[in-house]
């Protein structure tokens, strides 16, 4: 793993966390906090380690019972949480300075669980949406503002919708920045991507068409005002797509 400082433009390697091999033996798989405070590392036997963005140190670490398949970010600063999911379909959160688990829940489908994502605007919660992708093309949508704490590891939230016009493995979902249209794309069949209104659940008839040339989807991008979404193939090629409502 490589860290760029982009100002100065130095560089700095981190081949090994140091105390901490048996929970983090490889760095492919890692998200930025969107504060920009903490680079959260996908570590082995259920743990996510929390590196400083800045200095590369480690700072803490959380673990949830089961196999690991996804986490994201939640809120900034003193607010921020961290939201995980194992492949039974049970999720964690977590006020990330106290290291509480301020919840904890199951998704409905609960089984086969391959992606998870946190996005959608509701005023000033940023956060308002959690969708979660399974093996055979399922997505749930949850209302995160819906939502009261639980701790009950068998309790069982009810989504607001499910979207299931996808066959294969959900392999990437994304939110557009104000929350009104959520992504949702599987790399094991070609043009597998569908564009979902948020918060109906309904998915858009009208785009993609039989005759878009999306292939593999393997990567997913709405631009900083969500008037143009970036799509990225196993060919290789990159596309960007104007959202003429936008």
């Amino acid at each position: 793993m490589y860290k760029w400082d982009i100002f100065n433009g130095s560089i700095e390697k981190i081949s090994r966390l140091y105390g901490h091999e048996q929970t983090q033996r490889s760095f492919e798989n890692f998200k930025i906090s969107k504060d920009g405070l903490f680079i959260g590392l996908m570590g082995n036997s259920g743990w996510i380690n929390l590196l400083n963005a800045k200095t590369g140190q480690w700072v803490k670490g959380f673990k949830i019972e089961g196999t690991l398949i996804d986490f994201d970010f939640v809120g900034e600063n003193k607010d921020l949480q961290l939201i995980a999911c194992n492949v039974a379909g049970e999720v964690w959160e977590w006020e990330v300075n106290s290291e509480k688990i301020i919840s904890r829940w199951k998704d409905e489908s609960g089984v086969g669980i391959t992606k998870l994502r946190v996005g959608g605007v509701n005023g000033i919660n940023k956060n308002r949406f959690v969708a979660i992708g399974n093996n055979v093309g399922i997505v749930n949508v949850y209302d995160r503002l819906k939502a009261s704490s639980l701790s009950n590891s068998n309790d069982i939230r009810k989504p607001i919708g499910t979207v299931e016009n996808l066959v294969t493995t959900i392999s990437t979902i994304e939110f557009s920045p104000d929350g009104q249209i959520m992504c949702i794309a599987s790399r094991d069949k070609k043009d597998a991507l569908r564009l979902v209104h948020l918060p109906t659940c309904k998915v858009y008839s009208n785009w993609p068409t039989s005759g878009t040339p999306l292939g593999k989807v393997t990567a997913v991008c709405f631009s900083h005002g969500g008037e143009m979404l970036c799509t990225g193939n196993e060919a290789g090629k990159v596309r960007l797509w104007r959202l003429n409502h936008y």
